[in-house]
Order: C-alpha cells, then structure tokens, then sequence
C-alpha cells in the first residue's frame, strides 16, 4: 500500500486528490498526513475523505512522522512548492506538484531565504 501526504488542503488538493484517493483508491493507498498552516482546512479535508488523518502545520514534522511514499503538493503558495522540492531526499520519495516550478519563483524563494 501506497502512503500520500499533502502538503495544502484547500479545495483543490481535497476534491481533486484526497476524497478520490480515500474512497476510490483506499485498498492500495492510505493518506498518512495532511499540512497546511490553516488547521482548519486540515480538518475539513479529513473530514470529508471520511478517515482519520494525522494533521500537521509544520511540514517537516509531518515528513519525518509519517514517511510518506508521494507527497501530493497542491497549494496556492509557490513557496511551499519550492519549499517541498527541496526538502531533504531522505523524507521523501516523490514529489507530485500541481504547478510547475518557474525561475521568477526561485527568485522570489532565493530572496527570502
């Protein structure tokens, strides 16, 4: 079985991927943890995939406590995108990102690290 974490859990992230991969999907994948900095769009995702899921508004956390095979990163922030590819390769298998990383926004990330 496969285990998903996300990384954003607003509408897109919740009807796109979440609700599908609980009740479509539940025999061969299990979501493992869900971050966004709003805990309540956390709950709202868990709640409407049915199950319970770990919670977490700390990214790093959420990695090193769930080991998740694919982290499905579906934010509206560019940041979180670029702060999810780099994170350290040990946490994470794969990354699915839901935008496509561009130099403007590694600019924009370089300058606020």
């Amino acid at each position: 079985m496969k285990k998903y974490a996300f990384a954003g859990a607003g509408g897109r992230a919740t009807t796109m991927f979440a609700v599908p991969l609980a009740k479509e999907y539940g025999d061969v994948a299990q979501i493992v943890g869900v971050f966004d900095p709003n805990r309540k769009r956390c709950e709202a995702l868990a709640k409407r995939t049915e199950t319970e899921i770990p919670l977490y508004t700390d990214f790093d956390t959420m990695l090193e406590e769930t080991k998740p095979d694919v982290v499905i990163v579906a934010t509206a922030v560019s940041y979180t995108h670029l702060r999810a590819h780099e994170t350290r390769h040990d946490l994470v298998c794969r990354l699915l990102l839901e935008k496509k990383k561009n130099q403007r926004d590694r600019q924009k990330y370089s300058m606020t690290r």
